[in-house]
């Protein structure tokens, strides 16, 4: 992780993504998006989220 890279919390990626946070936790489990704890905090990389925004927007090129 870089010193630039700014961390989202739990309630952040919610509001983002409009989901909840059996959903964030379910994506954490299946390796979707990686948690980072610190302490008894849960935080989520802001370029993680970004890669996976961009992700679900790729248009299939054609074969």
């Amino acid at each position: 992780m870089g010193i630039d890279d700014e961390l989202l919390t739990r309630n952040e990626v919610m509001e983002l993504f409009k989901i909840s946070a059996p959903t964030i936790y379910r994506w954490g489990k299946k390796g979707i998006l990686k948690p980072i704890k610190i302490g008894k905090k849960v935080f989520y990389k802001k370029s993680d989220i970004e890669k996976l925004l961009n992700e679900s927007y790729k248009i299939p090129e054609d074969n």
